[in-house]
């Protein structure tokens, strides 16, 4: 390679180090001067911290967006213990598709 290239890009790190010890130094100093704010100070390192309003505000999106979707469901269950009609037409072509092999086999 040539060497001023080497030279330029030694010359850019050593520049991104200068502002980042400087970004360093000043995140020390607000550390030692206590001026975190409360919403960051307060986390215990499992996520965000949402207000009470945030919280509630997403409670109804999801509340809305299941809703939504329990009304769009399209086949209703069956009742307990009983099987949908689709199931049954299709236990009904597996049994006559087995029985029909069953009988080929007994043919040989």
């Amino acid at each position: 390679m040539d060497i001023r290239i080497l030279e330029l890009a030694l010359e850019s790190l050593q520049a991104r180090k200068i502002a980042l010890d400087a970004e360093i130094q000043s995140l020390q100093v607000e550390l030692k001067l206590g001026s975190i704010p409360k919403a960051v100070a307060v986390t215990t390192g499992k996520g965000r911290v949402r207000t009470a309003a945030q919280r509630r505000a997403h409670s109804r999106r999801m509340k809305a967006i299941w809703a939504a979707r329990k009304a769009q469901a399209a086949i209703p269950k069956a009742a307990k213990g009983q099987r949908s009609v689709a199931n049954k037409t299709r236990s009904a072509k597996m049994k006559a598709y087995w029985n029909k092999r069953r009988a080929a086999q007994s043919k040989k």
